[in-house]
């Protein structure tokens, strides 16, 4: 089965990222306790036949292409049902694999793109979907209603980007406070920030998702909303509840 192994089991790899077409037929690596995000890499322990058959076939395509799908039930043996799994995966690529001395694989995948399911059948043993990608919508609109802005579209909108804006501005502050404190790991998340401007919050928004230690209900609640603002502003709470979380630890370790 694929199991998430340690953080810092190794270090991250370095993948470009493919042009994708928008429809694509991929195997499918189901996972019981790992919901995988666009940009984050993970190190996987791969045993079930399911899940082996997975990763040998999209390891003979070029772009070794298969997609992450989180189950509903972690104890459910053989997921292929549709209505096993969640309708939202990413669609990820193999970028390195280890056979191990007991039969099972370790595989290093990296997220690319959401992906929606549409279809599945069964093939060789394995699990293989038809998948639609979900386009990143930066849709500044819904976010703006929620709120109760002015009906004007125009302030609506620099409205909301303006909070999206400070929201991120504020996370990095305190990703850079936390790492000066030795409170995080990651050391390598505020140069991949870095990288987004303020018109990407949904970009933002996943790479903090796949350096946070979300439940599974909650990542897969945040990997299936489709607006990138939204997951920004969800993040947010999950984020200022983790670093609370974070503080008040070392707070209880200080002697």
């Amino acid at each position: 089965m694929p199991n998430r192994l340690a953080e810092n089991d190794d270090d991250h790899l370095h993948v470009d990222r493919p042009a994708l077409p928008e429809s694509l037929e991929l195997p499918v690596l189901p996972t019981r306790d790992l919901v995988l995000f666009p940009f984050m890499q993970a190190p996987l322990l791969v045993g079930r036949e399911l899940s082996m058959q997975a990763v040998t076939l999209a390891g003979a395509t070029a772009d070794k292409l298969l997609l992450v799908c989180l189950q509903r039930r972690a104890d459910d043996e053989d997921p292929r049902l549709r209505g096993s799994l969640w309708e939202v995966g990413t669609v990820a690529t193999i970028v390195r694999r280890v056979s191990l001395a007991d039969g099972r694989l370790k595989v290093w995948v990296q997220g690319l793109r959401r992906a929606e399911i549409q279809s599945l059948t069964t093939q060789d043993g394995g699990l293989r979907a038809t998948v639609t990608l979900r386009s990143d919508e930066e849709d500044l609109q819904s976010r703006a209603s929620e709120l109760g802005l002015p009906v004007m579209p125009a302030l609506s909108v620099l409205a909301v980007q303006a909070e999206a804006a400070a929201l991120q501005r504020q996370a990095r502050e305190d990703l850079e406070r936390l790492l000066r404190e030795g409170k995080l790991r990651s050391q390598d998340l505020l140069p991949l920030l870095a990288e987004c401007d303020e018109s990407e919050p949904g970009r933002f928004a996943d790479l903090i998702a796949a350096s946070l230690h979300l439940p599974v209900e909650q990542a897969q609640s945040l990997l299936s909303l489709r607006n990138g603002p939204e997951r920004l502003f969800k993040l947010a709470a999950a984020f200022k509840e983790q670093h609370k979380r974070l503080e008040d630890n070392c707070q209880r370790r200080d002697y």
